[in-house]
């Protein structure tokens, strides 16, 4: 995939919302494609998570405690909570299909936070938009 497109395809990420193209690509620089096999685990509900996932390619089964709630496809990302706190993972994820996805790591995440405050910033006002609009004081 052509890195104009790794670059839209983060845009619409709400949690990168606001994120300028030097952040974008800043992110992409340390984003490394990585590859499922159809029926392979991506990520696994009550495992610590580690990393966020953009789908580039294929579809994916996400099921919250062995039921399945929907299903992801390109463009659709799962993990984003993992890159800020580490914590307990909330779902999982399994590849239908072949699936390829742009994976970013907390660690190299949260070095970019300390390198660009700015970064951290833009993070806090989503998810201050986050908590209103699950609270009801504001709609989406």
């Amino acid at each position: 995939m052509r890195k104009t497109d790794q670059i839209l395809m983060f845009g619409f990420v709400p949690l990168f919302r606001g994120f300028t193209r030097a952040q974008v690509e800043a992110l992409l620089r340390v984003a490394e494609e990585a590859e499922f096999p159809t029926g392979a685990t991506i990520i696994e509900e009550g495992t610590i998570g580690e990393d966020f996932h953009l789908l580039l390619e294929g579809q994916a089964s996400v099921s919250v405690g062995g039921r399945q709630v929907a299903r992801a496809k390109p463009g659709d990302y799962f993990g984003e909570m993992a890159l800020i706190d580490g914590g307990v993972r909330s779902a999982t994820v399994v590849a239908d299909t072949h699936v390829g996805t742009l994976r970013l790591a907390s660690k190299d995440f949260l070095s970019l936070v300390e390198d660009d405050p700015r970064i951290a910033r833009r993070l806090l006002v989503e998810l201050c938009r986050r908590l209103r609009v699950a609270r009801g004081s504001v709609s989406d």
